[in-house]
């Protein structure tokens, strides 16, 4: 399918060209502005936080999944893995269900074919990771072993990331554009059409090149021996006036939850000074801070 027919980019070109005089102002700003929201989409907090520096193809891989219907209304998940850098996508397949076992199978997948990255950055889904649990997954010990950084979006507050997001948007228009597909299989063949479109065809505006051609013109970057994890994790009950107790460098401090929470069951991830509590029953983030060793009692 030609890429003109999923993008907005037609309606723009018609309104700057056709006519032999310069179009006017209030028509070239807004074309331009669609253009850019479509192929850059706004920054977010996600992007610029956690791969800002990925300058290296292969630096860090986003993942995540999305739901797609099936010509009979079955729901099925597609999975995708995309190159930070470049938006290159490495990897797009479709299944019944998404599971811990789907992501470490299409993860390891992927590396045999374009190597190890140095980091991967995905939610807070279980499937990702399930320190909120104060657990750790298949995914999370096969990057461990392998060096490979995991990065998540903050506690406080799941998202999916940016630049994953924007080019599932990308490829739902792109499937919507035509019938449904009736199987799995024939889905699957189509999100492979669609990759090799995305990747060799849509050109960047940013880089003013092609996700593949910015993917293969940068070094390859690998990962680094990780330094020893000294997270921790406690399991408690959130007391009768809302607080719940840490201690920290042999001093005891209390920690302000809120009433609402009391006898809330918890864990609490612990990673130096940095406090997440979260409810154990259902993954939520009670909260999120970083402990002040001068006070003995944390405020809310």
């Amino acid at each position: 399918m030609p890429l003109r027919r999923w993008t907005s980019r037609r309606p723009a070109r018609s309104a700057l060209s056709g006519s032999s005089s310069p179009p006017e102002s209030r028509v070239v700003y807004p074309c331009l502005t669609l253009l850019q929201d479509l192929h850059n989409g706004p920054a977010t907090k996600s992007d610029a936080r956690h791969c800002v520096s990925s300058g290296d193809a292969t630096g860090c891989w986003q993942s995540d999944f999305t739901h797609v219907r099936l010509a009979d209304d079955t729901d099925v998940e597609v999975i995708t893995w995309l190159d930070d850098y470049s938006r290159y996508a490495l990897h797009i397949s479709a299944h019944p269900r998404i599971t811990v076992n789907t992501v470490v199978s299409t993860f390891t997948r992927t590396t045999s074919s374009h190597g190890l990255p140095a980091a991967t950055l995905t939610d807070n889904g279980l499937v990702y990771t399930a320190r909120y649990r104060g657990d750790i997954n298949r995914f999370e010990k096969h990057l461990r072993a392998h060096d490979i950084e995991q990065r998540n979006g903050t506690g406080n507050h799941p998202q999916t990331q940016g630049k994953v997001e924007r080019f599932q948007q990308t490829m739902k228009k792109w499937l919507a554009a035509t019938e449904p597909a009736t199987t799995i299989a024939e889905l699957n063949t189509r999100l492979n059409a669609f990759a090799t479109i995305y990747n060799t065809q849509r050109v960047q505006s940013a880089k003013k090149t092609t996700p593949y051609a910015a993917y293969i013109s940068k070094p390859k970057d690998t990962p680094s021996p990780l330094p020893a994890d000294t997270t921790r994790y406690r399991h408690d009950r959130i007391d009768r006036t809302g607080k719940v107790s840490l201690r920290y460098d042999s001093r005891m401090y209390s920690i302000g939850v809120g009433r609402t929470h009391a006898r809330t069951r918890v864990v609490l991830i612990i990673k130096d000074r940095h406090i997440t509590i979260v409810d154990k029953t259902t993954g939520e983030v009670i909260r999120d801070l970083t402990l002040d060793p001068t006070r003995r009692y944390q405020k809310q």
